[in-house]
């Protein structure tokens, strides 16, 4: 809560006269040192000090507070206030002799309080200042600083600090507390030799002390704590709460937003050095159930961003912050580890906090909310990467380091990488790094020498590694690089973590020489694939962790099942294809790329057999018949807020125009935030005037339901930045014209690949600007898509290149063959 939120009538009538005593008492000590004539008082609230000013005889007062005061309890005249939003410079065309701010600065946001203190010296020359310290508590403190820190920034106004009054009220029963610690004079010291008496304070004075707590604040911390911490009832509320409650059930937000912030103004009251035994105690069960609960999903009303506003600004300076542990502690429960300026130094991070900080940093809530949310995990993961790589190669024996960099590699989450439009290369490569370091230190062989391959081999040994070959986007897209390979010329290996005995893995295994299920150890692993002596691995899974980073064969390639490069220092390849890859395509690669002609990937769902068990209309789904259907099975996580946004201006350009997305793949995740996605989508949609009623979500699973669903459609939607290629096949099945965003890597070009391939890059956009205007033509052009909806359907017919198994077959057993032959000199 800012200052301007502040109310005096909560202000109890015993207070105020304690602070009338305290002037009584204080202004005499005052007036020993300067006789003013005119007195201005910051953030006067009724005005209490200025009237004891003139019980004392100086008439000309001025108060300075907001439009909240009530100006009917003021103890000065109405035409001695001045309402006035103090966080904004203050600029009167007059000088006065005193000016005071009390118990006022700490109000105000940290970015606010160069301009407060501007504001007070522009008034007068001396000042009689006070701020409330750390931990001292207060309903709307929200920069509470020791001493030195407004003495910095008085000193850049040219202002000396004048430590004469504590010294004097320190045990004064009339004078609050917080006057007797806090109370100091900052003198112009251009002006100082004015003063005589100040001057020779000034000269006596000794600052070397000047952060103290008096013994009844502190004693009132404790009960305050004591008092905040009975109120939240922590031991129900962790009974009662359960995981991801906010999405199971809505109604509660109000109440937790409570209990939230009840919990973070407890921990911001406690002293800095009790956090360490209250964390451990009840405390810290809240705070994770807090975590857990889902809270951090909804939006962040005013008064919260204003007080997480000034979070952000304590943790910007890192750990010199005496209190950045428990500021830390209070944002997590507020933003993301990636919405704050986090200094990485693990060393400084306590031995108890180091997991749940680790945890929070690593975190990924599953969705983004916000415009460029992901170029922030993007910067914030890189980051993190770097300095952990370079720590743990400068600390190799360290344990704390080992231990550090294997909870990362274990922990981090790469997926919404492949959402940014960044170059993956460097951080996925130092990802690479690192985890290396890890193995090695717990002594992994990761390299290794094969022997001499002999020379009379008739047949390349190639591997195929994969998790399982279950129904699954993986398995029909691998199965065409060894269904059809001459076996007079190749010996084929399959290695799976997991064995079903499907139809589908019975076939895969029939078109190889044999099928090898791997232990669950990296260690067993390893013996076995390398026992082989396998001349080419094929990786086809990003799955298996550790395990690719070893040296399993003389020759490992991968392909674009990994959307980005692996990083990898032991795959050697990177295959891809002439229409998928941009130019300047090796600058996104570690590996060695190397391109086939076409999109460089094909599916083959020949195979499959599952029937359609759903039926759906557009009038089971209330779909006026007159509307045009916009349709999309981009996966959830990929509908990142700027793609949002992009659809609701396409929504908004069509006004009978349908959103139907079926988001929910079982590939990709198995539980999901569909309300969540639901109200996000909605609310950017109300910012463009759509109605809710124009977006359907469907919950569809299976190949064969899908493409009922799609027939639904008119226009297929494909998402970007990380463009799709088996939902966008599926479109292009049905016959669907499909709008589509060209970018500068492999993940943002398959769907582009595909429609290349088809020959129709019409239907390809380079840009939003263009995407959204494809979208409305085709919107506005019935005859435009069934002519494009046509010409899909015959060139599906044909088939093409990506669904032409027997023919990438052949292309993969070419280039196999030419990376033998440069491999070993032969022609193999």
């Amino acid at each position: 809560m800012v200052a301007s939120e502040f109310s005096p009538k909560k202000v109890s009538e015993s207070s105020q006269e304690s602070s009338r005593r305290s002037a009584r008492e204080i202004i005499p000590l005052l007036l020993e040192l300067i006789l003013p004539h005119s007195v201005v008082d910051v953030g006067c609230g009724t005005g209490i000090w200025l009237s004891v000013f003139k019980e004392f005889g100086i008439e000309d007062c001025l108060g300075i507070d907001g439009d909240y005061i009530d100006t009917e309890n003021l103890q000065i005249s109405l035409t001695e206030f001045l309402s006035f939003d103090l966080q904004k410079p203050l600029q009167i065309n007059r000088k006065f002799d005193l000016v005071i701010s009390l118990e006022f600065a700490q109000n105000f946001p940290i970015d606010c309080a160069k301009l407060f203190i501007d504001s007070l010296t522009n008034l007068g020359d001396v000042i009689l200042f006070s701020a409330a310290i750390p931990s001292q508590g207060g309903t709307y403190s929200l920069n509470e600083q020791w001493p030195d820190y407004w003495v910095q920034h008085f000193q850049k106004n040219g202002y000396v600090v004048i430590d004469y009054l504590r010294k004097k009220i320190w045990n004064h029963e009339n004078v609050e507390p917080c006057y007797a610690q806090n109370l100091l004079l900052f003198v112009n010291y251009n002006c100082i030799e004015k003063y005589p008496s100040l001057h020779r304070e000034f000269k006596n004075n000794s600052i070397s002390q000047l952060a103290i707590v008096h013994p009844q604040i502190y004693l009132k911390s404790f009960s305050i704590a004591e008092k905040k911490l009975q109120s939240i009832n922590l031991s129900s509320f962790i009974s009662l709460i359960p995981k991801k409650l906010v999405e199971q059930a809505p109604s509660v937000v109000p109440t937790i937003r409570e209990i939230r912030q009840q919990l973070a103004e407890f921990l911001l009251t406690i002293p800095t050095e009790s956090i360490e035994s209250i964390y451990l105690s009840s405390v810290g069960k809240a705070h994770q159930m807090l975590l857990d609960s889902g809270i951090k999903g909804e939006q962040l009303i005013e008064a919260e961003q204003q007080f997480v506003d000034s979070l952000v600004a304590n943790i910007a300076r890192g750990f010199d912050e005496p209190r950045a542990i428990q500021y830390l502690l209070v944002a997590m429960l507020y933003r993301q580890a990636y919405h704050l300026p986090l200094t990485y130094d693990f060393t400084r991070v306590p031995l108890w906090f180091l997991k749940e900080y680790l945890n929070f940093i690593l975190y990924y809530p599953g969705y983004f909310q916000e415009i460029k949310e992901v170029e922030q995990y993007y910067h914030h993961i890189q980051k993190l990467v770097n300095y952990v790589n370079v720590s743990l190669f400068n600390n190799q024996n360290s344990k704390f380091w080992q231990n550090v960099a294997s909870f990362v590699v274990k922990s981090i989450n790469v997926t919404p990488l492949y959402f940014s439009t960044e170059n993956l290369r460097v951080i996925f490569t130092k990802g690479a790094e690192l985890a290396e370091l890890v193995l090695t230190a717990k002594d992994y062989k990761i390299d290794y020498t094969f022997p001499e391959r002999p020379a009379n081999l008739k047949k390349i040994r190639l591997g195929v590694l994969k998790n399982h070959f279950l129904p699954h986007p993986e398995t029909y897209n691998t199965l065409p690089v060894f269904e059809y390979l001459d076996r007079d010329k190749f010996e084929i290996i399959l290695y799976v973590i997991e064995v079903h005995d499907h139809p589908l893995e019975q076939y895969c295994q029939s078109r190889a020489d044999r099928l090898t299920k791997l232990p669950n150890d990296t260690h067993s692993q390893v013996q076995i694939i390398r026992a082989d002596n396998l001349d080419i691995l094929f990786i086809a899974t990003t799955f298996l962790g550790s395990l690719v980073l070893h040296r399993l064969a003389r020759i490992q390639t991968t392909y674009f099942v990994s959307p980005a490069t692996t990083g990898t220092r032991n795959i050697d390849y990177y295959i891809s294809g002439n229409l998928t890859e941009p130019l300047e395509a090796q600058a996104h690669y570690r590996e060695q790329l190397v391109t086939i002609n076409g999109t460089g990937f094909c599916f083959d769902f020949t195979k499959e057999v599952d029937a359609p068990t759903i039926q759906l209309n557009r009038q089971i789904l209330g779909i006026p018949d007159e509307s045009v259907v916009f349709i999309s099975g981009a996966s959830f996580f990929k509908i990142i807020p700027e793609l949002r946004v992009t659809w609701a201006k396409i929504m908004a350009a069509v006004p009978k125009a349908v959103l139907v997305l079926y988001p929910f793949s079982p590939i990709w995740d198995t539980q999901y935030s569909k309300q969540f996605l639901y109200s996000n989508i909605t609310t950017f949609f109300a910012k463009y005037g759509i109605e809710k009623n124009r977006l359907i979500l469907l919950d569809i699973q299976g190949r064969s339901n899908v493409k009922e669903c799609l027939k639904l459609g008119d226009i297929y939607l494909d998402s970007y930045p990380y463009s799709g290629a088996t939902t966008t096949v599926e479109a292009l099945e049905v016959g669907l014209p499909s709008v589509v965003m060209e970018g500068n890597a492999l993940r943002s070009r398959t769907a582009a690949a595909l429609l290349r391939e088809l020959q129709m890059p019409d239907l390809i956009a380079n840009s939003e600007e263009a995407y959204v205007q494809l979208a409305i033509a085709l919107a506005q052009d019935s005859n435009l898509r069934q002519q494009k909806s046509a010409e899909i359907k015959q060139k599906m017919q044909q088939p093409p290149r990506f669904m032409d198994s027997r023919s990438y077959s052949k292309q993969m057993e070419s280039l196999f063959q030419e990376l033998c032959r440069q491999k070993f000199n032969s022609g193999k």
